[in-house]
């Protein structure tokens, strides 16, 4: 479990929170707070809720897909310029990927239900998050294709590499 410290510093070391005003930024500080993220920490687990959303400000999570087989393919990797935690935006009730701490540092976190209720208010938060989830959007279009991508045992004289697309 990550080690939690209240007073939130350095909001402006991660690069969505960055983006808004200061007035935004204070605000949204005092609802933040500082924690230590050990290397291989679980923060959440696919087909789980999220119960909080990080601001990595040294810290990198990679997201990771498991497979059927019980493998693991990463999918994304979110440092400072961005968030883990993304589900809650996109207010899905589960996560589709598992998070979990890659290089050992410090993130801002914010529990998920405070974090949707900055996202009803007026201002650049809102904003600056939904452009920030565009290219997640895109990639997840590639992804079933790309985990699907498998070489064919079949035999086939050709020696081709099917394509095969996971729903």
């Amino acid at each position: 479990m990550p080690k939690a410290n209240n007073r939130p510093g350095g909001v402006a070391k991660n690069r969505l929170l960055a983006h808004l005003t200061t007035e935004e930024r204070d605000g949204v500080a005092a609802k933040l707070e500082t924690v230590s993220l050990s290397r291989g920490t679980v923060l959440y687990e696919q087909g789980s809720a999220v119960p909080s959303v990080y601001f990595p400000l040294s810290a990198v999570v990679s997201l990771l897909t498991i497979l059927e087989d019980g493998s693991s393919v990463e999918v994304a990797t979110v440092g400072h310029e961005g968030l883990v935690g993304l589900a809650a935006y996109l207010e899905l009730e589960r996560v589709v990927v598992t998070a979990v701490v890659q290089l050992r540092g410090e993130a801002l976190r914010i529990d998920a239900r405070q974090f949707s209720t900055l996202l009803t208010s007026r201002g650049r938060f809102h904003s600056v998050m939904r452009r920030y989830t565009r290219p997640y959007c895109g990639k997840s279009l590639v992804r079933p294709a790309v985990i699907g991508f498998t070489r064919s045992n079949s035999g086939a004289p050709d020696g081709s590499c099917p394509l095969k697309i996971m729903p």
